[in-house]
């Protein structure tokens, strides 16, 4: 009886101490694992503000194109109508000079 109940508490003893191991190495994982989370979640955060500072330079970009392309729409509108003007110009002057031909003669 007096061996058993030594045992009983040798075992109760030794169960402890097993399971006071096994926190302990729970609580090293636990930890590990959040420390390798914490660092994932930061390299993500980094791509991420990486790929945003991509697309608004590319956003830019585009928006300064887009710019350049209506200034240059505008001044080959501006052109056509210079030379539609100066066509118009020169057909109204050679229409007089014909008018002023057919007068004379």
């Amino acid at each position: 009886m007096e061996w058993e109940a030594g045992e009983q508490t040798r075992l109760t003893k030794e169960r402890e101490r097993i399971a006071n191991e096994e926190r302990q190495r729970a609580a090293v994982r636990f930890s590990t694992e959040i420390n390798q989370k914490g660092q994932e979640i930061q390299h993500l955060e980094q791509v991420l503000k990486d790929r945003d500072q991509k697309l608004s330079e590319a956003q830019k970009s585009q928006a300064e194109f887009l710019k350049k392309e209506r200034a240059l729409s505008d001044q080959k509108r501006e052109l056509e109508l210079t030379i539609e003007q100066r066509v118009q110009g020169s057909l109204g002057t050679i229409r007089s000079q014909a008018k002023r031909k057919q007068k004379s003669n």
